[in-house]
């Protein structure tokens, strides 16, 4: 049986700890929930289709996509390169009398 005045704010519960990893980023999760429709436990019942609801709503963090290529530094060092070679090829020919 849980005291009156001993709250547990959802974002600091021990279950939100537990299920971080399902609750944001790209992952699905499901949440079952266990209810009693004894009135001895309405007040458990009640707290936990609140936190289920709370946790519905919650929306996760945007993650930014995975590029499809691989990426290749080695590539794109070559590509600055040519770049600055053509670069450095025109500035060569605009000084030559």
């Amino acid at each position: 049986r849980t005291r009156k005045g001993a709250h547990v704010p959802y974002r600091d519960s021990k279950l939100t700890r537990l299920l971080k990893d399902s609750l944001s980023g790209t992952s699905v999760a499901a949440m079952l929930c266990a209810v009693s429709p004894s009135s001895d436990q309405y007040e458990e019942t009640l707290n936990t289709l609140k936190y289920a609801n709370r946790a519905k709503q919650m929306t996760p963090p945007q993650v930014p996509q995975r590029q499809e290529g691989e990426h290749n530094p080695l590539q794109e060092q070559v590509a600055v390169l040519r770049e600055l070679q053509g670069t450095l090829v025109h500035l060569a020919q605009g000084m030559t009398p």
